[in-house]
């Protein structure tokens, strides 16, 4: 069957039931509970879970971790913006298009690109001119989603009660070492 990262008895751990939350229980549910269990969900030998295992929650104030959960919730996304899109948008905070250089290419060429290149686990991607990534963080789902087998699709219900999938990418292990 399809694998799901919270459990029926791990609802709490869910964005939607700690957003809200006090300070401090905020900071008590994620430090004992929500970043625990994602390091739990990281396979062992996988990359996720090579970069999991030595995880550390660097949050301590339970005001700055409501200060950056408020300013998540505040941000205009919807299902299909938040790959990626975060942290674009919060570069976009920082940065001024044209002062910088910067110049952000619109998701719909970013999309026809990657699918015309069909990225492979064993070429190089590059993207001289990266700004905010764009073109790799598609690149990446691209591989996650073509690399993904039957076993390592995970399905989850949004906060709007729609199901979605999150492609693990299992079969890119062999390739580890060169991505």
């Amino acid at each position: 069957g399809v694998k799901r990262i919270y459990a029926d008895d791990q609802q709490q751990l869910r964005w939607s039931q700690f957003r809200n939350l006090g300070g401090e229980e905020m900071l008590k549910r994620v430090r004992d509970e929500v970043f625990p269990h994602f390091k739990t969900v990281a396979l062992e030998g996988t990359t996720y879970g090579e970069y999991m295992k030595d995880a550390q929650l660097m949050i301590q104030k339970p005001s700055l971790l409501v200060s950056a959960v408020n300013q998540i919730e505040a941000l205009p996304l919807t299902q299909g913006d938040t790959k990626g899109d975060l942290y674009e948008y919060l570069l976009s905070k920082l940065t001024t298009a044209g002062i910088n250089g910067q110049f952000r290419t619109p998701r719909h060429i970013i999309d026809f690109m990657v699918e015309l290149m069909d990225p492979q686990p064993t070429e190089t991607i590059a993207d001289p001119a990266c700004g905010t990534g764009g073109f790799l963080v598609r690149a990446m789902e691209h591989l996650m989603r073509e690399f993904t087998s039957e076993d390592g699709v995970l399905e989850e219900t949004g906060d709007d009660g729609k199901p979605y999938k999150i492609f693990t990418g299992d079969l890119l292990e062999p390739y580890r070492d060169h991505i």
